[in-house]
């Protein structure tokens, strides 16, 4: 793989990552109004063990 496809293919994946990053921020600001409040409150949420 050529080094140009490669650098290609890390831009992609930062901007779909920070697309979905925004989404989620939106999703758990906006939880709690939209009535979405355990969807917040499992994404703020310590990882069980």
């Amino acid at each position: 793989m050529s080094k140009e496809r490669t650098g290609l293919y890390m831009a992609g994946a930062a901007l779909v990552f920070a697309f979905i990053a925004q989404i989620a921020v939106f999703v758990i600001a906006a939880g709690p109004n939209q009535g979405q409040a355990p969807v917040a409150e499992a994404m703020n949420a310590p990882p069980a063990k």
